[in-house]
């Protein structure tokens, strides 16, 4: 609901000229000053002033001042644990073969054994008739031989001879092809006999001169060009975390920052300043001394260096009850504080007020007519 708020101003010269802040206000006050009547009105920042008026402004909130130097640096926290050893790496290639000894000399034969006893021989067989002697003819015809006896058993094994003298040392054999580990393998690079490489983890020799034989497949499909020299090893297991390491030792305190340069407070803002109330707010002749015009509008500020404490009260935040003062609660409710159901907040304008003058606002009188 709209209403109409005067400011009876009785030190109009103090309130002339262009709006300023305070360093005891926290927010401006705006109103129109009647140059014939002398009598000033407490309006919004937006309302603008009629003719016959001059808009006037104070208690505006002044530039802010410097920031404070920098405070020293705090102490650096403690390191924090040491994390996990990550996984071992896998194992790397074996290296090449060495070289075949040369082969040890043939030890002596053995002496033979002993010869087995000979079998017994065999019975001979009968004798055939004799003829008779006849006439000394020609010798006859020789009888066949008798059938042989069956053999013998064989003898026992004689015990083995000790063993022969060593034999001499036979010649050395011609030396192989070196081996030359050419690192991972390459599709494009030409190999000759001995060349080692390493694919998928594993390490490879050449056997044949090659190019482009790729070695995993060739020895899986046994195409004679590679051979393995080591297989891929299995990764080893994961070792132990690591203990903690120790705290570091605190780092120093940072260096002050320079004294940022002296803020300027213009000298109309500082004039002002001084004109403001330095004992409260309240009236000189005493905060609640007098009573208000019982004709006043409710709500109404006056600024006076009267007291009121009957029909105005010090506008000074205090807690009115909403039983005894419904007319002045439906109009500011709770916007300056107050529980809004038992009680209700005033404005606090002391930090506002001139010198020995008091704001007071209207609580019992006139209730303000609408449009």
């Amino acid at each position: 609901m709209a209403f109409h708020k005067s400011l009876v101003v009785l030190a109009a010269s103090f309130l002339l000229g262009t709006g300023a802040a305070s360093v005891h206000s926290q927010t401006a006050i705006n109103a129109c000053y009647d140059k014939g009547t002398g009598i000033a009105r407490v309006v919004s920042s937006a309302t603008a002033c009629f003719s016959t008026e001059t808009a006037v402004s104070w208690s505006i909130s002044g530039p802010q001042g410097p920031a404070g130097p920098a405070g020293p640096i705090g102490p650096a926290g403690p390191i924090g644990a040491t994390g996990q050893t990550g996984a071992a790496g896998a194992t790397g290639p074996i290296g090449p073969i060495g070289l075949t000894g040369p082969q040890g000399a043939k030890g002596l034969t053995g002496a033979t054994g002993a010869t087995g006893a000979t079998g017994p021989t065999g019975p001979t067989g009968p004798l055939g008739p004799v003829g008779p002697t006849g006439e000394k003819g020609a010798n006859g015809a020789t009888g066949p031989a008798g059938p042989t006896g069956p053999t013998g058993q064989t003898g026992a094994t004689g015990a083995a001879g000790s063993p022969g003298a060593a034999g001499p040392t036979g010649a050395t054999g011609p030396q192989g092809p070196p081996v030359t580990f050419r690192g991972a393998w390459v599709n494009t690079t030409g190999y000759k006999s001995g060349d080692s490489v390493s694919e998928a983890g594993s390490t490879f020799i050449a056997l044949l001169p090659n190019t482009a034989v790729d070695p995993l497949a060739d020895v899986t499909a046994a195409g004679g060009h590679w051979a393995l020299l080591a297989a891929h090893g299995a990764i080893g297991a994961t070792g132990p975390t690591g203990p903690a390491g120790p705290s570091g030792p605190t780092g120093p305190a940072g260096p002050t920052g320079p004294q940022g340069p002296a803020g300027t407070i213009p000298t109309n803002l500082t004039k002002l300043s001084g004109g403001l109330s330095t004992n409260g707010g309240v009236a000189y002749l005493g905060a609640s001394r007098f009573i208000y015009s019982a004709d006043c509008m409710i709500g109404d500020i006056v600024l006076s260096v009267n007291g009121y404490g009957q029909g105005a009260m010090p506008a000074d935040g205090r807690l009115l009850p909403i039983n005894q003062y419904q007319a002045l609660f439906s109009l500011v409710g709770t916007n300056f504080g107050g529980n809004g159901t038992t009680n209700f907040a005033l404005p606090d304008l002391r930090a506002f007020a001139p010198q020995n003058l008091q704001y007071s606002i209207c609580v019992n009188g006139l209730f303000p007519p609408s449009f």
